[in-house]
């Protein structure tokens, strides 16, 4: 007898943020920038690449990413990012609200992970992916 496949499980984007916060802190990140597109550009390309991660096979995005033609910012990004601010997830640090810091500490971050009934290795896919193509974007304040 083979075993069922196992069921789909829908991510919000709430959700999905919360798992990836909650993954790069314990991969020990705290501060991103939020600057330009690069972090929305980041997000738009793990999002796409979810499917191919480990258990992604499993996981159902309850959401869409749609940059803005014009600007490259994303309102499902911003929300998501209010939220988790508003559930002191992250803070913004400057006035512009252009840094973003995760306020989770390691006990709570793996907590919350688990409770988000993710296949294992899935967000630590999503925190690996997003990592790389974040870093593959140069920071245009950062530019001389």
């Amino acid at each position: 007898m083979t075993a069922a496949p196992a069921a789909e499980i829908k991510i919000t984007a709430n959700e999905f943020f919360l798992g990836l916060f909650s993954a790069l802190k314990l991969q020990g990140q705290d501060a991103f920038s939020i600057r330009a597109d690069r972090f929305d550009a980041a997000i738009k390309e793990i999002y796409e690449k979810a499917p191919d991660l480990p258990g992604g096979d499993h996981v159902s995005l309850a959401f869409r990413i749609r940059p803005h033609q014009i600007y490259g910012d994303s309102r499902t990004v911003r929300r998501a990012l209010t939220a988790a601010a508003q559930r002191r997830v992250i803070s913004f640090d400057n006035p512009e609200y252009l840094d973003i810091r995760i306020q989770l500490d390691e006990l709570d971050a793996d907590r919350k992970l688990r409770r988000l009934g993710a296949p294992q290795g899935f967000f630590d896919g999503v925190a690996d992916e997003f990592l790389r193509a974040y870093r593959q974007r140069r920071d245009p304040a950062a530019v001389h």
